[in-house]
């Protein structure tokens, strides 16, 4: 399935339901943890993420059976993202992917992590920033709702330099959003090159993530 790039509100859900207009995305949508989101059609899926993901869900059912019938059970997974996408035959540099992890009860974006700058400081600084290795710059953010659903969204990007090494900076969109106790964070990140090229196509498939 293909989307077209759209500045519309709400889109793709412009007419109150999905569109599926050609263009130069393609759709992925979970429909066990309710989230989907567009990606570039140029991208390809991670097979080793998939494949991992699918021997951890293996596994559990070997070691419990009773759970392989269970709609509801959340399957085991090993670290790392969930889903992972980014051009073929590349060294990984470039990619978009979605981690899903686990929240302490109560949890809410502005309650526990304040505005989205807030948020986005907070989260760069605990989880990515070290002085001296990688220097983050924060571009922008924002707070949006999730198109049908209404569940909050932080959507922000990002810059890391690295000091004294030859790597160069890399730019991360990234959107964080909680339902219940998951948290999900997409992040698409590209080095300096692509970012200066496909900017606009990356930040129009983060705008496109939701919690449905």
């Amino acid at each position: 399935t293909f989307y077209p790039v759209s500045t519309r509100r709400f889109y793709p859900y412009s007419t109150g339901s999905l569109n599926y207009e050609p263009g130069g995305f393609k759709r992925y949508f979970d429909p066990g943890r309710r989230f989907e989101f567009r990606y570039p059609a140029r991208y390809v899926q991670d097979t080793a993420v998939f494949l991992r993901n699918a021997d951890a869900a293996y596994n559990r059912r070997v070691m419990d059976p009773a759970l392989a019938s269970a709609p509801s059970a959340r399957p085991m997974r090993a670290s790392g993202p969930d889903v992972a996408f980014g051009p073929p035959g590349e060294s990984g540099a470039e990619n978009l992917s979605v981690v899903i992890g686990s929240l302490q009860p109560g949890f809410t974006l502005r309650g526990t992590l304040g505005s989205p700058a807030e948020a986005a400081e907070r989260l760069l600084q605990t989880t990515i920033a070290k002085p001296g290795v990688r220097e983050t710059t924060l571009l922008d953010s924002a707070e949006r709702k999730s198109a049908l659903s209404g569940k909050p969204l932080y959507e922000f990007a990002y810059k890391v330099e690295y000091p004294g090494s030859a790597q160069e900076p890399t730019y991360t969109v990234c959107v964080v959003g909680a339902t219940g106790n998951t948290l999900f964070t997409f992040a698409s990140r590209v080095p300096t090159a692509s970012w200066g090229v496909h900017a606009d196509e990356l930040r129009e498939a983060a705008a496109s993530f939701v919690l449905l």
